[in-house]
Order: C-alpha cells, then sequence, then structure tokens
C-alpha cells in the first residue's frame, strides 16, 4: 500500500473515487491486524521500492 500511494504520487495522478473507497477500507482492514509500529515499517519499506521492485512482488511484467 505505501509503494502504491509512493508510485501515483511520483507520477501525479491519484485513484478514482471508487477505488479510494476500497482502498481506505482494505488499509484500515490491514492496520487492524498490526500494531501501529509494525504497520509503518513496511508502509515505509512499501514507499521505498522503486516500480520495478513492487511489480516484482506482486509478479507483474512492465510492458516494451
Amino acid at each position: 500500500m505505501g509503494a502504491v500511494e509512493a508510485i501515483l504520487e511520483s507520477i501525479g495522478v491519484w485513484m478514482a473515487a471508487g477505488d479510494q473507497q476500497d482502498y481506505e477500507r482494505d488499509s484500515a482492514f490491514v492496520r487492524s491486524l498490526l500494531d501501529e509500529e509494525t504497520f509503518q515499517k513496511h508502509w515505509n519499506e512499501g514507499r521505498a521500492l522503486s516500480l520495478e521492485q513492487a511489480l516484482a512482488i506482486v509478479d507483474v511484467e512492465i510492458p516494451a
């Protein structure tokens, strides 16, 4: 989730309203499963990923 926000910020766009609602719901759910320190640690690690690193984690290839 941190990677998603960082990538979208870097290209100057944000999610559509419907996607934003889903994202906020999912983010709240993940936060409920973790203590704040653990959540922030992983959030920050995600924000530090490059686009290529983030896509590799979810096994997506960038089209040529």
